[in-house]
C-alpha cells in the first residue's frame, strides 16, 4: 500500500468520527463526546505505525507514540470518573515519559535512555507517594533527583 491509498482508511475514520461527533451534539446519539480520547489513542498509534514503515527507524516516534497512547488511556480514565482526579494524578505525565524511554529502550539500547526512563519513573512514584502522604514532603523529589544527577555524573565517567 502506497503514502497516498494509506490516508484513505484515516480519512474515512475521521469523517466517521465527524458524524458520530455531530449526530451527539444534536442529541440523536448522546455520550459519544466522552470517546474524544480515541483521537489520541489513533494519532500515537500512527507514531508506532511510522516507526514501522520507514526503513530509517527513530525511536522518537516510538517515544511519542507510546506517551500519547498512555495519556489518552489516562484520558478515558478522567472522563468516566472525574477529571478532578487529576489533582492526584498529574505525576503519571512525568511516568508515562519514563515509561515511554523504557520501552524505547528496548530497541535502541543506550544506558542514557535506560537511566533518564529510570529516573522519570522513579520521580513520578515519589511524587506520587509524597502528595498521597502529605503536600509538605514535595522537596524529598529534588533531593532524589540531586542524587540521581551525581549518580548520572559516576555513571558517565565509566
Amino acid at each position: 500500500m502506497t503514502t497516498r491509498n494509506s490516508i484513505y482508511p484515516f480519512s474515512i475514520l475521521v469523517i466517521f468520527l465527524g458524524l458520530l461527533l455531530l449526530l451527539d451534539n444534536f442529541g440523536v446519539i448522546p455520550g459519544v463526546y466522552k470517546f474524544w480520547p480515541f483521537l489520541p489513542l489513533f494519532l500515537g498509534g500512527g507514531f508506532l505505525m511510522l516507526y514501522n514503515n520507514r526503513r530509517r527507524k527513530n525511536i522518537a516516534f516510538i517515544a511519542i507514540g507510546s506517551y500519547i497512547m498512555q495519556a489518552s488511556i489516562l484520558f478515558f480514565y478522567c472522563n468516566f470518573t472525574s477529571w478532578y482526579s487529576l489533582a492526584y494524578l498529574w505525576p503519571l505525565f512525568i511516568g508515562f515519559g519514563g515509561s515511554s524511554l523504557l520501552v524505547s529502550y528496548f530497541f535502541k539500547r543506550h544506558r542514557v535512555i535506560l537511566f533518564v526512563g529510570l529516573m522519570l519513573a522513579i520521580l513520578c512514584a515519589t511524587f506520587m507517594l509524597v502528595f498521597s502522604l502529605s503536600s509538605k514532603l514535595w522537596p524529598v523529589s529534588l533531593i532524589l533527583f540531586g542524587a540521581s544527577l551525581f549518580t548520572l555524573k559516576r555513571y558517565d565517567s565509566k
